[in-house]
């Protein structure tokens, strides 16, 4: 069994291919499970820079779905820093994709609630996820910087970019 995912027609919230002022970049996702499709790349937009942070700390740790935040958001309009635990919280409203991730002895398994399934190795799982991240990085990186008018804002996607490098490069924050 397998997993695909994929993200196409990157933009920003207004639409635009570049807006200074947009942290959270949306696009379109292919999503499958087994034989599955959960979403065809084709009609919904989803929070894709927040959906790739997700994916990315779903390779160190389990996501049950339902438990936490969607793994691929409609929105993910609010990033701040959680004080008590000093950790980066990206939320949004109650609509997106879900799945489970739950790592077993080197592989991993990925089901949804319509019974769908894969388990691939955990190697396969990495490049799937780091492919996802690094299309949605490689936007980010041919358009202007992203700036916020608020200091509490800007802090917290300072800490977004450093988790994921540190994710990225084999850290687990």
């Amino acid at each position: 069994m397998h997993f695909e995912l994929k993200v196409n027609d990157m933009r920003w919230m207004n639409g635009m291919v570049d807006d200074p002022a947009d942290l959270c970049l949306h696009g379109k996702a292919y999503v499958k499970i087994g034989d599955t499709v959960l979403d065809d790349g084709t009609a919904n937009d989803w929070a894709v820079s927040a959906g790739a942070y997700r994916m990315l700390e779903s390779l160190y740790k389990n996501h049950i779905k339902g438990r936490e935040e969607h793994l691929l958001p409609c929105c993910g309009h609010f990033m701040f820093i959680y004080e008590k635990t000093d950790s980066l919280i990206i939320t949004g409203c109650p609509k997106g994709i879900d799945w489970s991730i739950v790592h077993e002895n080197g592989t991993v398994k990925i089901s949804s609630d319509t019974n769908a399934q894969a388990v691939i190795p955990f190697e396969d799982y990495k490049a799937i996820v780091f492919g996802f991240a690094d299309t949605v990085k490689s936007f980010y990186d041919n358009c202007s910087p992203k700036n916020s008018q608020d200091a509490f804002e800007n802090q917290a996607y300072q800490r977004f970019w450093e988790n994921w490098r540190k994710i990225r490069s084999g850290v687990f924050v």
